[in-house]
């Protein structure tokens, strides 16, 4: 059974509305005729283009985080005075110098929580670079995906409908590893309204969970990139 989440087209969007310099009423805009394409079996359901869908999704959605039902094995992690971190990962985010991290509010406006047993989707934490020409954040999926089957699934959803933007695989998906531990990695590029953007996939699995690690950056950000992803650290 084939099920994915295009997320990948969500966050390429946030990241070229970020840079393009769009409101935060037109990222919402955006991200939602494209945050939600889900397959299951022969059917698809593919997310509304309508605005009045969107909010209706996302009030749905912030009700259903509001349960706590979380799937049993995952334990979101928290915002602190110096960044954010998470016990259940063995990993926290210390926020250098001008460096911002979205409220929960402002993440939940880009990609409402999922948390219904089967299916738990969490937009854990998105910190943005001094200049803006950066950002970091960190996703949590429930999946039955190998992390390689993912990047490659997402490959392939950006070949069917790239949603307006032309991409390239910079980087083919590789071993790496996060923090120590055993991840995938890959690059795509993507250009959209003649602005170009790089976006770094690491991929890494816990407990049945694909924790996605995806940096933003501008082709000129390598350095504003390097330092929030150094700001990654294990709990000591």
């Amino acid at each position: 059974m084939k099920k994915g989440i295009l997320l990948t087209v969500t966050v390429l969007s946030l990241a070229v509305s970020g840079i393009t310099g769009c409101s935060p009423s037109e990222t919402k805009e955006m991200t939602g005729t494209t945050a939600v394409t889900a397959e299951t079996g022969d059917e698809t359901e593919a997310a509304t283009e309508t605005a009045g869908a969107t909010e209706a999704a996302t009030e749905a959605a912030g009700e259903t985080a509001g349960e706590g039902a979380v799937e049993e094995g995952y334990t979101p992690g928290t915002m602190t005075e110096t960044g954010w971190e998470s016990s259940w990962l063995n990993m926290k985010f210390t926020a250098g110098e001008g460096v911002t991290l979205l409220s929960e509010e402002e993440r939940e406006t880009i990609l409402p929580s999922v948390k219904d047993g089967e299916n738990v989707l969490v937009y854990e934490m998105m910190a943005n670079s001094a200049d803006a020409s950066a950002s970091v954040g960190i996703i949590v999926e429930k999946s039955e995906l190998s992390p390689e089957a993912y990047m490659e699934l997402m490959i392939e959803q950006l070949e069917e409908d790239g949603h307006g933007m032309t991409f390239s695989v910079e980087q083919e998906i590789r071993d790496s590893e996060f923090l120590g531990r055993p991840a995938k990695f890959m690059q795509i590029d993507s250009a959209y309204q003649g602005v170009e953007v790089n976006q770094h996939y690491t991929i890494l699995l816990q407990d049945g969970y694909l924790i996605e690690v995806i940096g933003t950056g501008s082709p000129d950000s390598g350095e504003a990139l390097e330092a929030l992803m150094a700001s990654f650290t294990t709990l000591e």
